[in-house]
């Protein structure tokens, strides 16, 4: 797992995206923090924020295979991350 944490967000997400689950851990430790201050700054409550951060990231395994070679993994991110915030205001 080590040499997959010197890769850049594509190369991982293409890794993943072939299956290999397991470098998902790195994109974890990546954007953890960043995603749930997103869903605070966004004027959610903690455990909301949490969940949906857990969310998103079970979305980009299950989803994995939408994502397209080549694109900036962080924007793809952002997007999952900004449907679920609309799905999370919608139910509300």
């Amino acid at each position: 797992m080590s040499t997959v944490h010197n890769l850049p967000d594509e190369t991982i997400m293409e890794k993943i995206k072939e299956g290999n689950l397991a470098a998902m851990a790195v994109l974890f430790e990546r954007y953890n923090r960043r995603l749930f201050n997103f869903f605070l700054k966004m004027g959610l409550k903690r455990e909301i924020s949490q969940d949906l951060t857990q969310n998103l990231f079970y979305r980009m395994i299950k989803y994995r295979r939408t994502y397209k070679s080549g694109a900036i993994v962080r924007t793809w991110i952002y997007q999952i991350a900004r449907n679920l915030y609309n799905d999370y205001r919608r139910r509300r």
